[in-house]
């Protein structure tokens, strides 16, 4: 673990300065950059309007629905019940969700690493070309990083408290939110507590009991929107409908491992009619051939870091509108650049961890994990860049150690 010396309240100030540093890029891209939504942006739209004016989740207020997960639209929902339809709203919801995320990740860095690693940490955060340009995109993927990162800090503090029931039903909450926003949640607390048992932190019974009253309490809080969707299906459906439709376009034989439109040949049939038929398609294409399935996933998982440029599309009207051609390009490649130096970064630390600590404790450290844990699941599943965004503060984590490392060594040899 990464030690320092350096003083407990200047972190907080340097806190203080990073979240300055971070409103203040967020608000300028904010100010130059319009929100104009693109893509899943204006399904995220339409899904809260629906919501507002009708009661209704669903692209069509006689037509509910559950294709996507409900969060995203809900969260944007509860904001324009509050503050009206502006487009402000959606500003500052994301200006909420990454602002708090820079505190948890100064404060999970310093209880992964040791200090100053969550002030670095929350600095890369801070800084992330994409985070600041998901500033005006109506999108899941700043909520449900924030989200996680809460979940995770009330873990954590269960482990250190003498409230830990009630830090656990918090965590669960948090998961809970998370898993409204993309189902990939529901399964963090049995990873985190498999590893927590691997690392031999705690007997696996207290460990077993602390997962058990995390899953109870997403249970309990899913339970109404999964009793929803019973009711409009007919047919058992806990947050979201489009995990086959999902599966079947990494999984295909005209699978590129990204997005693809549905066959024309389900029009009309509902969507767990279609999820039915189109996982049933996928399971079956995989089984003629599972050696082509291992490949296919590897090279997913590649195709899932292979840049970082969401960002740049899904403000791609505005930004050509203001900067041009010249100017769309650049904001492609400013995050993509940003992007490949903290995979640098993160795997300095990665080496640096495996020095100190060696190879078996880096594979179950808690960042490590979980950034493994999301892209074997989109691998299998579909991939774009947009995907591995639930994995850049963990990154970001994983970064800081490097740079936590090379701040203390200069420090004892300065």
């Amino acid at each position: 673990m990464v030690d320092s010396s350096l003083d407990f309240r200047k972190q907080q100030h340097a806190l203080l300065a990073i979240l300055g540093l971070g409103l203040i890029l967020r608000l300028v891209w904010a100010a130059l950059i319009p929100i104009d939504p693109l893509s899943d942006s204006v399904a995220y739209q339409t899904f809260a309007e629906n919501i507002i004016n009708h009661g209704v989740y669903g692209w069509e207020p006689d037509k509910p629905g559950a294709y996507w997960a409900v969060g995203t639209s809900a969260l944007l929902a509860a904001g324009y019940h509050v503050f009206g339809m502006h487009s402000w709203v959606v500003i500052g919801l994301n200006l909420s969700a990454s602002l708090l995320s820079i505190i948890i990740l100064f404060n999970l860095g310093n209880r992964y690493f040791g200090r100053p690693s969550g002030m670095f940490a929350a600095l890369l955060f801070a800084l992330w070309p994409l985070t600041i340009q998901y500033t005006t995109i109506i999108a899941s993927e700043l909520f449900f990083i924030c989200f996680v990162l809460i979940g995770l800090y009330f873990w954590e503090r269960a482990k250190s408290t003498t409230y830990t029931v009630l830090w656990l039903l918090a965590a669960g909450a948090a998961f809970a939110g998370a898993s409204y926003i993309r189902p990939i949640a529901l399964l963090l607390p049995i990873f985190l507590t498999l590893f927590e048992v691997l690392r031999g932190e705690t007997r696996i019974l207290n460990s077993l009991l602390r997962m058990l009253l995390v899953l109870v309490t997403i249970g309990v809080l899913i339970a109404p929107w999964s009793y929803r969707n019973y009711q409009v299906f007919g047919k058992p459906v806990m947050i979201s409908t489009n995990f086959g439709a999902n599966f079947w376009m990494g999984n295909n034989p005209n699978t590129s491992g990204g997005y693809q439109p549905l066959p024309d040949r389900l029009d009309g049939l509902s969507e767990t009619e279609k999820s039915d038929i189109l996982l049933g398609e996928a399971k079956e294409f995989i089984s003629e051939n599972p050696t082509a399935f291992l490949k296919r996933t590897a090279l997913k998982a590649v195709q899932m870091h292979n840049r970082e440029t969401i960002g740049a599309h899904w403000n791609k009207t505005q930004i050509l509108s203001k900067w041009g051609e010249t100017g769309f390009k650049i904001s492609k490649i400013v995050p993509t650049v940003y992007w490949y130096a903290m995979l640098a970064l993160a795997l300095a630390g990665l080496v640096a961890f495996v020095r100190a600590n060696g190879f078996w404790a880096m594979l179950l450290c808690t960042p490590v994990m979980i950034w493994g844990y999301v892209t074997s699941l989109h691998s299998i599943i579909v991939v774009s860049d947009r995907y591995h965004s639930p994995s850049i503060p963990f990154i970001c984590l994983i970064a800081s150690y490097a740079l936590a490392t090379l701040y203390n060594s200069r420090r004892r040899t300065g």
